[in-house]
C-alpha cells in the first residue's frame, strides 16, 4: 500500500475569490478531517491551466481530475 497521498487537480476559470475556488480549498479541509493524509487537493484558478477547452481536454488526458465550468462547455 502506498503512503503517498492521492493528488486531485481541480481547474476552473473563476478568480480565487469566487466560491468555486473557496469551496475547492474547503474540500482539502474536509478530507484532512475524514481521511487524514490520503488526499492532496491542488486548485488551479483564473484559467492557470488554460481556458475551458484546455481544462476539459485535461480531463481526457488525466492531467486534471475535476473541472468546474458551465455545463454547456462540456457538451
Amino acid at each position: 500500500a502506498s503512503t503517498e497521498p492521492i493528488t486531485v487537480k481541480i481547474a476552473h476559470t473563476d478568480s480565487s475569490s469566487r466560491s468555486t475556488h473557496v469551496y475547492s480549498e474547503k474540500l482539502q479541509e474536509y478530507l484532512d478531517e475524514n481521511a487524514p493524509g490520503r488526499f492532496k487537493i491542488e486548485v488551479y484558478s483564473d484559467g492557470s491551466l488554460g481556458d475551458t477547452p484546455d481544462a476539459i481536454a485535461g480531463l481526457g488526458l488525466g492531467t486534471v481530475q475535476i473541472v468546474f465550468d458551465l455545463s454547456s462547455a462540456f457538451t
